[in-house]
């Protein structure tokens, strides 16, 4: 299809109708390479238009906190990897002496990141295949349509019903010591509401700056679902002594401990 209707397929409202039709049209994943890398991707979802269509533009403001922070030999963590794309970047930025933790629960994207993952040569790549809260236990997630698998999570982000699954869960602390991590580089926290009971459900680790960087994605109409609030999770990671780094255009919070 001519990209101006794969545009029209991924904008399709409700994006359950989407799903529908390419359903319908026997719709298949594509091989595509960009300037980061070749993915397997939906071209009518938000993340793979943007890999097919915009060579790669996809969250230029994260790209450029991975490609200024992460170091040969760094061990980077990717919670909510969706389909890979930054485990990938980072993967090639840290080099055969470093490590990515890639985190995400959605079993219909497992194939997905394990596809591009060796695409792209990625041999430094762990993946987990759960959802981080502040317990151990199974809980069900909300898996949005297609069209944008990111904008899944453990809080429903729209007002219809979604399919769910059931998820394992763990605490941040625990995903830590399971690979034996003592430190990171950096952590990126992208999971649609979740991130309130992740970092405050895993305190100890935060307040002993195990991380020299957070890339933190906040997501306010998720958390007020659940009665709790941006302002908790920042007042916390202040209390612990991290700060704004200023030369994102994204929420990245920096250590007292960094080398910057």
């Amino acid at each position: 299809m001519k990209a101006i209707d794969t545009f029209l397929l991924w904008k399709l409202r409700p994006a359950t109708a989407s799903d529908w039709i390419k359903r319908v049209l026997r719709w298949k994943r594509k091989r595509i390479k960009c300037q980061h890398g070749e993915f397997w991707v939906d071209t009518a979802s938000n993340f793979g238009f943007k890999i097919a269509y915009t060579n790669g533009e996809y969250e230029p403001e994260m790209i450029c906190c991975l490609s200024n922070i992460l170091r040969h030999g760094d061990t980077f963590i990717d919670l909510g990897s969706n389909e890979g794309f930054f485990s990938v970047i980072a993967s090639k930025l840290v080099g055969q002496s470093g490590r990515v933790i890639a985190i995400e629960p959605q079993q219909r994207l497992h194939n997905v990141l394990l596809t591009n993952f060796s695409l792209n040569q990625c041999l430094n790549i762990n993946l987990e295949c759960l959802a981080i809260g502040k317990k151990n236990d199974f809980v069900s997630f909300n898996l949005a349509p297609s069209t944008n698998t990111g904008s899944s999570g453990i809080v429903r982000a729209t007002k219809y019903r979604v399919p769910q699954e059931i998820v394992r869960i763990t605490t941040l602390t625990e995903l830590i010591r399971k690979n034996s991590i003592n430190k990171s580089r950096i952590i990126k926290i992208d999971i649609e509401g979740g991130e309130y009971d992740a970092i405050l459900g895993s305190q100890e680790i935060f307040r002993a700056h195990l991380f020299d960087y957070i890339a933190l994605e906040l997501h306010p109409s998720q958390l007020e679902r659940q009665g709790l609030s941006c302002r908790a999770i920042t007042d916390f990671l202040t209390e612990c002594g991290y700060t704004i780094d200023t030369r994102f255009s994204n929420l990245v919070l920096k250590s007292p401990n960094t080398d910057c």
